[in-house]
């Protein structure tokens, strides 16, 4: 990381200036996005080239969706350590899935893991439906 010159550190796992290397660490670690993104923010934050978040409020994801294309099951969402970040995850499964709130009623979930690279998805109305960009639909 050199753009910020408060801010430089030498290149190392956290901090990649090979976009392909960066990628695949994350690929092959999809557990830790979530920890990494907050400790990369931390750094940022503490050497004045990031601003403190602003406070986000947003729907309750939290909780148990049935994944209607009948494939993957009962999936669990949990936000993260900060206000916008969210896991989702099988509860059978070892497989966790980094994400982050975008809005008020509104995620993204990395789901390269499972090889479909996408999704975002908007919360209902009612609160019960994620409506996912791949078409899929998550409810409670």
């Amino acid at each position: 990381m050199s753009s910020h010159p408060a801010c430089h550190v030498p290149d190392d796992l956290r901090w990649q200036n090979n976009y392909q290397n960066h990628f695949a660490g994350c690929m092959a670690a999809p557990q830790l996005t979530a920890s990494e993104t907050q400790a990369r923010d931390d750094l940022l934050r503490n050497c004045g080239a990031l601003d403190a978040p602003a406070a986000t409020t947003h729907a309750n994801l939290t909780g148990n969706w049935i994944d209607n294309t009948g494939g993957s099951g009962v999936w669990q969402i949990q936000l993260g350590a900060t206000s916008d970040d969210l896991v989702a995850f099988l509860p059978n499964r070892t497989t966790t899935l980094a994400g982050r709130v975008l809005g008020p009623n509104q995620i993204y979930v990395n789901f390269a893991f499972l090889g479909a690279g996408c999704c975002t998805a908007t919360l209902s109305a009612d609160g019960q439906s994620l409506l996912w960009s791949n078409g899929a639909i998550w409810r409670r």
